[in-house]
């Protein structure tokens, strides 16, 4: 990037902050992880409370996909039995004796 370039933005990015309320602290998008544009497509300037949003979103989900996980299990424990490998490949244990 151009040193034109770098200050065009930077004044883009003061405008914005200028419209912004000060209570909020922000981040500029570019400079922190990439899993961010995911979440935040179309937004340069990121507030501290969007990403707490966003943290405590996943979190939500987290927790969800843990209790899916576990009615898995329980319905692996409750509905199916370990199958012997001579049932599996249709043949007799008195075979090998």
């Amino acid at each position: 990037m151009t040193n034109e370039e770098l200050l065009r933005e930077n004044q883009i990015l003061k405008n914005k902050l200028n419209n912004m309320p000060m209570d909020n602290v922000y981040i500029k998008k570019q400079d922190v992880n990439k899993w961010i544009g995911k979440y935040f497509p179309n937004k340069d300037l990121i507030s501290i409370d969007d990403l707490i949003g966003c943290i405590e979103d996943l979190d939500s989900e987290v927790e969800s996909l843990k209790e899916k996980y576990e009615d898995l299990e329980q319905d692996l424990e409750d509905n199916y039995k370990p199958i012997d490998k001579a049932s599996q490949y249709g043949v007799s244990d008195s075979w090998f004796h």
